[in-house]
């Protein structure tokens, strides 16, 4: 399918105001054109990577952009986190200090109980980790110098790591398991090139792996199930590759490789989109809009049509990134 060449949105200067305002101190709620959700979802979270100067750590922001707050507090980055089916914690990536590696761990919705999972191998990093279906295990990405594999074990460390793919000359990333429990989606690495990057689904156990779209299409390292398990939100042509512009954009397709849908159409390289997730009822889809020249971005919200478009969260010198919606009722 040839890439969108054309801007079906709002210009760069109108969405720019909106990012002008914020980045002067104030949080925007969403704009009139998006419909009000019923009050319980409101109360859910969505937790991100909020990327500063000093380094990323894990923020919850309810979908009407109110009660931000920082959850963790980590010495090093608290990147790539998934929230637990029932809402109650989140696995993610805790990146340490002075590139000592990476490993896995476990934190409540609000910041407590904090838990590390040992490393699986020495030498190598455990990272960017998702729950399975039942809330019982985890699968995550094992990179070592030499090769790279996708992995499981429980969360409650009653048992070992056992290997989901098998190392091989490409590289892994991002696996994440569908809530139906049947399938798993990753990012495969052609021959470990960052901008060969292609979105693909096995069985739950790695069996059977099948490209929804192939390296070209250099799928972003964030991706999203759809409730129903039917359709995957991703991001193409996320890296910028020598002097050609930054134009990364999201859009759905289908478990079986059909239906591709653009949601967001940028085009010239002023601004990108970045798929998160989506909600937990699949009546919006979170994302990240960048702006390439500053690097500055919001979290915003739009339908799985890509229309009613608001913006949900940003602040000056806060990046959100990793974005996924999920968590129950918050109690504040």
């Amino acid at each position: 399918m040839r890439k969108p060449s054309h801007s079906l949105v709002p210009s760069r200067r109108s969405v720019l105001v909106l990012v002008a305002a914020v980045t002067g101190g104030l949080v925007l709620a969403p704009s009139p054109a998006a419909a009000d959700p019923p009050a319980a979802v409101e109360q859910e979270l969505i937790v991100f990577g909020g990327e500063t100067e000093a380094g990323t750590q894990l923020w919850t922001v309810r979908p009407d952009g109110t009660h931000a707050q920082q959850i963790t507090h980590v010495d090093g980055d608290a990147v790539n986190p998934d929230w637990s089916p029932d809402g109650r914690s989140l696995v993610f990536e805790w990146a340490l200090p002075d590139d000592a590696g990476a490993q896995l761990a476990v934190v409540d919705a609000d910041g407590g109980d904090l838990r590390v999972l040992p490393v699986t191998r020495p030498d190598c990093v455990d990272a960017n980790p998702a729950f399975t279906a039942d809330g019982r295990r985890v699968v995550y990405l094992n990179d070592c110098p030499t090769e790279a594999a996708l992995y499981s074990r429980p969360v409650d460390g009653s048992g070992g790591p056992q290997r989901i793919t098998a190392p091989g000359p490409d590289g892994y990333d991002e696996p994440n398991p569908s809530p139906d429990g049947r399938l798993l989606s990753y990012i495969r690495v052609e021959n470990r090139v960052e901008y060969q990057q292609a979105l693909t689904v096995s069985r739950i156990d790695g069996t059977g792996p099948r490209d929804l779209l192939p390296p070209s299409e250099d799928v972003a390292v964030k991706t999203g199930w759809s409730p129903d398990s039917s359709h995957v939100v991703l991001t193409t042509d996320a890296n910028q590759i020598g002097d050609a512009p930054l134009e990364a954009n999201v859009a759905t397709i289908a478990v079986d490789g059909g239906d591709l849908r653009y949601l967001t159409h940028y085009s010239g390289g002023d601004l990108s989109a970045f798929a998160g997730s989506y909600s937990p009822d699949g009546r919006w889809i979170a994302f990240r809009l960048q702006d390439n020249a500053t690097g500055e971005s919001g979290l915003w919200r739009m339908r799985p049509d890509g229309t009613q478009r608001s913006l949900v969260f940003s602040r000056e010198g806060l990046r959100p990134r990793f974005i996924d919606w999920g968590g129950t009722p918050c109690p504040w």
